[in-house]
C-alpha cells in the first residue's frame, strides 16, 4: 500500500485512513442525528463525593488535578496530561497538551513549577488554611480565561433557572432566595489589565467559590439536582447546566484542596521536581477528502472489512437518510478543520515507550497512571484497551471526536513496530465499526453533553483535613492584618503568572 504524502498523513495509506475514519465520520454524523434519543453511557465518569480512599486513588485524582488546574482555555486545545516518573533527584512530572504552542508550553511549565514549588517548599512558612488559599488564587490567575467562561455560563444558567422556576410557578422561595443570591456574586468583570484589578477580581472568584460550596449538601443543592433529573428535558436543561457550572467552580477549590493535601501527606513528591513537556503534535492532513461520500458507501466498506456484519446494517443505514444521514458526513469531510491531532494522553504513552519507560519501578510509587484534564475520549478508550502495552487512564466519557489521531506509524522498514501500529489501528477500527452496528439497530448513542465531570472528587484523605483547614481559615480571618497580609502574597505570586 502506498504511504500517502509521508509525515502528513501521520504515516497511514489511503486504506488505513478508509477503514479507521470511515467508522468515525459515520458513527460522528449518527451521533448528530440521533441527540434526541442519546443515552449516557452505563460506564459513568463520576463518583459518589469522598470516595477515594486508597493512596493510589488519591495519588490519581492529584494527577487529575494538577493536569485539570493546566488546561486553562475552554476548548479542547489545552487539554492536559501528566504522568509522574522517578527521577534522578526526585519525582519528573511529564506532561502534554492537545495543541499548545512552545511559549504556551513554557507558561505551563513555568506554572506547574510555581504551584509545586508552593506546596513543597512553603517558603512563606503559612499554615494549612492560609497556604490552601494561596494555591486556590494561583490556580485561579492561571485559569482566568476559563474563570471568565465559567463566571458568565453560571450567571446565564442561574437566569435561566429562575425563569423556569417563574414559568412553572415554583414555591420553594429557599431555592428562589438562594438563586439570586447566587446571581449577584457572579455580578463582578474579570479584568487582569492591572494587579490590583487582578486581585479584587480573585478575591471576587473565591466569595463566589465560597458561597458555591455552602450549597453543598443542601436541600437547595437537592432542590436543583431533583429539577435537573425532570423527565421534561425542556424543563430540566437550565438545571442541568446550572448543576455542571456549579461543579465546574467547586472544583477549583477541590483542585486547591487535593494538591496541597497530596503535600502534607508525601512531601517528597513535590521537592527536588524536575518537568518534561512534550510538545504537541502535528495537524494530520484530511484522511477523507471532500467528496459525495454517503452513509451507504462507509457500510459497504465496513461490510467488505468485516464479513461478520450484516447486510441489514445497510438497510438501516438508508433508513437513516431521513434525519440528513448523507449530509451530516459530507459536512464533516468538507470541514477544514478536519485534521486530526494526538490527544494528550496519547502522546504522554507514546513517549513512554519510546523512552522504553514501561516498568513499574520506573514510575512513582510504581503507580503507572496518566492523568488527565478531562475523562478520556471514546478514541482515547479504545486506544488503550486495544494498545499491547497497558498504562491506567481516567475512566471515559465516550464523546467520539473525529479530531483524534495516532501517533505517527513508524517507517515501512520498522517491520515489526510498522505491524504492530497496524494492528493496533485495526483493533480500533473493528470497535468503531461495532459502536457503528449497535448504533444503526438501537437508533441511540453514547456519550455527555459536557467533557468535564460534572460531580468532583475529594478524596476521603482530605475530608477530615476540611474541618482543621476551616478552623485555620477563622482564625485567619480574626486577625485582619494577616488576611492582608495573606492577599498581598498571593497577588504578588500572581504577578509572575
Amino acid at each position: 500500500m502506498q504511504i500517502l504524502a509521508g509525515r502528513d498523513y501521520a504515516g497511514l495509506n489511503r486504506h488505513q485512513c478508509k477503514i479507521l475514519y470511515g467508522p468515525i465520520v459515520l458513527e460522528y454524523a449518527l451521533i448528530q442525528s440521533c441527540e434526541p434519543t442519546r443515552q449516557q453511557p452505563k460506564d459513568q465518569t463520576s463518583a459518589p463525593p469522598n470516595s477515594l480512599g486508597s493512596g493510589q486513588e488519591l495519588f490519581q485524582s492529584l494527577a487529575n488535578k494538577l493536569a485539570q488546574v493546566c488546561d486553562n482555555e475552554r476548548g479542547g486545545s489545552t487539554v492536559t496530561a501528566i504522568t509522574i516518573l522517578n527521577g534522578p533527584d526526585g519525582p519528573n512530572y511529564v506532561l502534554a497538551a492537545n495543541r499548545k504552542e512552545q511559549e504556551e508550553m513554557e507558561a505551563t511549565k513555568s506554572f506547574i513549577k510555581t504551584l509545586v514549588d508552593l506546596v513543597g517548599l512553603n517558603p512563606d512558612k503559612l499554615n494549612a488554611g492560609p497556604l490552601q488559599k494561596k494555591v486556590l488564587w494561583t490556580i485561579l490567575s492561571f485559569n482566568i480565561s476559563r474563570v471568565e467562561v465559567y463566571r458568565a455560563n453560571l450567571a446565564s444558567s442561574l437566569e435561566a433557572c429562575l425563569e423556569s422556576y417563574s414559568r412553572h410557578d415554583d414555591d420553594d422561595a429557599d431555592l428562589e432566595r438562594e438563586l439570586k443570591d447566587l446571581k449577584q456574586k457572579c455580578n463582578f468583570p474579570i479584568d487582569v489589565m492591572q494587579d490590583q484589578e487582578e486581585t479584587k477580581c480573585i478575591s471576587d472568584c473565591e466569595t463566589l467559590i465560597k458561597a458555591v460550596r455552602a450549597l453543598e449538601n443542601s436541600d437547595v443543592e437537592a432542590a436543583i439536582w431533583s429539577r435537573g433529573q425532570d423527565g421534561e428535558i425542556t424543563r430540566s436543561e437550565p438545571w442541568c447546566e446550572l448543576r455542571h457550572y456549579i461543579g465546574r467552580w467547586r472544583s477549583f477549590r477541590q483542585a486547591a484542596e487535593v494538591i496541597a493535601g497530596a503535600a502534607t501527606r508525601w512531601p517528597l513528591l513535590f521537592q527536588n521536581v524536575e518537568v518534561t513537556m512534550i510538545p504537541s503534535s502535528n495537524k494530520m492532513c484530511k484522511p477523507i477528502p471532500k467528496s459525495n461520500l454517503t452513509a451507504v458507501d462507509i457500510v459497504e466498506e465496513m461490510v467488505h472489512e468485516d464479513k461478520t456484519l450484516e447486510s441489514t446494517i445497510k438497510q438501516h443505514a438508508q433508513d437513516m437518510q431521513r434525519f440528513g444521514l448523507d449530509e451530516k458526513i459530507q459536512e464533516q469531510v468538507a470541514k477544514a478543520k478536519f485534521r486530526p491531532i494526538v490527544h494528550a494522553e496519547v502522546l504522554i504513552h507514546d513517549y513512554l515507550l519510546k523512552q522504553n519507560i514501561t516498568h513499574p519501578s520506573k514510575f512513582w510509587k510504581h503507580w503507572q497512571y496518566i492523568g488527565t484534564s478531562k475523562p478520556t475520549c471514546r478514541l482515547c478508550h479504545y486506544y488503550f484497551t486495544s494498545h499491547t502495552a497497558r498504562i491506567e487512564v481516567r475512566r471515559p466519557h465516550y464523546n467520539l471526536y473525529p479530531n483524534w489521531r495516532l501517533p505517527d506509524a513508524p517507517d515501512k522498514d520498522e517491520e515489526e513496530g510498522w505491524n504492530a501500529h497496524d494492528k493496533l489501528l485495526g483493533r480500533i477500527a473493528q470497535k468503531m465499526r461495532d459502536d457503528v452496528r449497535k448504533t444503526l439497530e438501537d437508533r441511540t448513542t453514547g456519550g455527555k453533553t459536557h467533557d468535564s465531570n460534572t460531580h468532583s472528587v475529594t478524596p476521603t484523605y482530605l475530608v477530615s483535613r476540611r474541618e482543621e483547614l476551616s478552623q485555620d481559615e477563622s482564625a485567619a480571618q480574626a486577625s485582619s492584618e494577616s488576611l492582608v497580609d495573606t492577599d498581598e502574597e498571593v497577588a504578588s505570586a500572581s504577578e509572575t503568572e
